[in-house]
């Protein structure tokens, strides 16, 4: 498996450690090293009796993400001094709509063999979730932000990663409120992962625009759709 020297592996326990593959447990077993940004206290002492050599570097990464996306290459840098093989474990699927992780692969990548390996991430959980509990049923649209000419009210609207747009102009936010009655519920979903408890919250649709203000980056966004469809015939 590590025939190529200096190989740096992220990898990832998906959402939830029970999300964790085999592959990624294989390569934790025989990699030289382990830091993760994933693991609290408890589940480090787990991994620990996996590999001896697993630690978290959580305490060192904020949300400066040039500072943390630094730090963790220097770290690995002066790791692949002593060792040929580092497994870095995160959560998700590593680039998936991480700028953190999306950076330092673009750095590893220019000096390192690196390789990627995808996991259950955020928006499988929040599809299975809208399945369960809020009993989604007609087509998902997915947005990372609203776009005017392409909403329906006909479907599901999945708007992931919303903290994008906070800073969209009110004109956009009509367009999107007027698709539907003032009292149309919709609602701000976050998942359950090692690090929060699944909460969901419904709101009026009138109040879109205040709600918006108020979520951050691990919110989705979740709009039912108009129920009731008269569909004219064409014949």
């Amino acid at each position: 498996m590590f025939k190529d020297k200096k190989t740096i592996y992220m990898g990832s326990i998906g959402m939830n450690l029970s999300d964790i593959s085999i592959e990624v447990l294989k390569i934790f077993k025989k990699a030289d090293i382990v830091i993760s940004d994933a693991l609290n206290e408890v589940d480090l002492a787990y991994f620990k009796k996996i590999n001896k050599n697993t630690f978290s570097i959580n305490k060192h990464l904020s949300t400066d993400i040039e500072k943390s996306v630094n730090y963790i290459f220097d770290k690995i840098n002066r790791l692949f001094k002593k060792f040929d093989t580092i497994l870095y474990l995160t959560h998700g699927n590593p680039l998936y709509l991480n700028k953190r992780n999306q950076s330092l692969y673009e750095i590893l990548k220019k000096k390192f063999n690196i390789k990627t390996i995808p996991s259950v991430s955020s928006l499988d959980y929040v599809i299975d979730l809208i399945c369960r509990k809020l009993k989604g049923e007609n087509t998902y649209v997915i947005y990372t932000y609203p776009v005017e000419n392409r909403l329906n009210p006909y479907n599901d609207i999945i708007i992931f990663n919303p903290n994008l747009i906070k800073n969209i102009d009110n004109k956009k936010i009509k367009t999107l409120t007027r698709l539907y009655k003032p009292d149309h519920k919709f609602y701000t979903i976050k998942i359950n992962t090692v690090f929060e408890k699944e909460r969901i919250k419904s709101h009026n649709i009138s109040s879109f625009k205040d709600e918006i203000k108020e979520i951050d980056d691990r919110t989705t966004i979740y709009i039912p759709s108009v129920r009731k469809i008269k569909i004219k015939s064409n014949r």
